[in-house]
């Protein structure tokens, strides 16, 4: 009977110092200063330190891809967002499209007012954070995913389709009550000339 207590109770601690060391590689993994990222499902990017204060002289480069060609990436920033205010020139975060700095720029932030959220028009995503040696914020938290569109779920593929194809049908029967309108009035003005033309006098 001890001995079976005494193991329950081990198995008890190793279980709770498992779950505290993945908390730890997930806080580690978000916290990281630069990474290469892969979408599978949705999560977050920080800051060193978020939120507390991020260190100084940082460059942190993100690379954010989703797996698929044709699918776009969807970011938002955590309201809690503090980079030092002096017109983005010393701390603030980058956002462009792409793999690298060449890409075309979708925003600099800095300052207290977390940026609106921000869908990539390719299948990656460049984030830069900037920190230089003095007045330190507590950062930002970004999270990300896969942008959700209809038309990129099969329903929706099928939604598009055959809505086109509705589409197309509606115009074919337009276009013949439209014929067959211009027939009809066609037969009636050819018939009203007849009725009405020279009539005989009755003498």
């Amino acid at each position: 009977m001890h001995c079976g207590l005494v193991f329950i109770l081990f198995m008890g601690i190793l279980l709770v110092v498992k779950a505290f060391k993945n908390e730890l590689t997930l806080v580690s993994s978000a916290d990281k200063c630069g990474d290469n990222i892969r979408i599978s499902t949705a999560n977050y990017l920080t800051s060193p330190g978020y939120p507390l204060a991020y260190p100084p002289s940082q460059r942190c480069v993100w690379v954010i891809s989703a797996p698929g060609p044709h699918q776009r990436i969807l970011i938002n920033f955590n309201p809690h967002f503090d980079l030092e205010d002096r017109e983005c020139k010393y701390d603030y975060v980058e956002v462009r499209d792409g793999v690298d700095e060449s890409g075309q720029l979708v925003g600099k932030y800095c300052g207290k007012i977390a940026p609106s959220p921000v869908v990539s028009s390719g299948n990656q995503l460049f984030i830069k954070f900037v920190s230089d040696y003095e007045t330190h914020g507590a950062g930002f938290s970004i999270r990300y995913e896969i942008f959700k569109t209809e038309y990129n779920t099969p329903g929706g593929r099928i939604s598009y389709w055959l809505a086109a194809f509705l589409c197309l049908d509606w115009k074919a029967e337009e276009e013949a009550e439209e014929d067959s309108t211009y027939l009809e009035t066609g037969r009636q003005s050819s018939l009203i000339p007849t009725t009405q033309r020279n009539p005989k006098q009755i003498t």
